[in-house]
């Protein structure tokens, strides 16, 4: 059930609404048997997000994204206070392992220019794992290996390691082998690989 003061319609299994600016938004909404409330004050949308479970192959809705962030078409891309706000709120952490957030220089952790999807999917997966911990350690920032799908043009993102997220992706993705380096792949049920590497899990979200 949703609730909030402004109109809202459905459209191709995504549903978002705008409040005004000086609005309240409530949002109460049943996530993997959870129930939780969200209330914002400022500018949000609300997308329901449509991932398919691997196992299944059925398509079920596992999860909501609340966000401060442009409607997020293909190719959009957020500063860092954007995908920062985005995270905060569904209670995604950040840190570095010099203590420097925000900037895009070797030891910083950044979200400047990471793509739109890229925070509403890591979003979609702490709702989906059900974690009380999922803490961002690297993202858009220099020192990543390059490449079309990489850190630095805002696909990736690391994921502190804790047993909680690693029991969840290891029983509910599949298994798909070892990249050269010897990191063990898991694949989400739309093509999203998960990376286990020895202090993080390297995420890439392809769509």
């Amino acid at each position: 059930m949703i609730v909030a003061n402004s109109a809202f319609g459905l459209l191709l299994g995504v549903l978002c609404f705008t409040a005004a600016a000086d609005s309240k938004a409530v949002v109460h909404s049943t996530f993997i048997g959870k129930s939780f409330d969200v209330f914002r004050g400022d500018r949000t949308s609300l997308a329901l997000i449509n991932l398919v479970q691997p196992r299944t192959m059925k398509s079920s809705l596992i999860g909501t994204a609340l966000h401060t962030a442009p409607d997020c078409t293909p190719g959009t891309k957020l500063s860092h206070k954007a995908a920062w706000a985005m995270c905060s709120v569904s209670g995604i952490g950040i840190r570095s392992s010099t203590g420097r957030i925000g900037c895009r220089d070797v030891g910083c952790t950044s979200l400047e220019q990471v793509r739109c999807n890229t925070v509403i999917d890591i979003v979609a997966f702490k709702k989906a794992c059900g974690c009380q911990s999922v803490v961002i350690t690297g993202g858009t920032e220099k020192g990543h290996a390059s490449g079309k799908y990489s850190h630095y043009n805002g696909y990736k993102l690391d994921i502190a390691l804790n047993s909680c997220i690693s029991s969840y992706i290891q029983a509910n993705f599949r298994y798909s082998g070892k990249r050269p380096g010897g990191a063990e792949l898991y694949t989400d049920g739309r093509g999203n690989v998960y990376a286990l590497e020895s202090n993080h899990w390297d995420i890439v979200y392809y769509k």
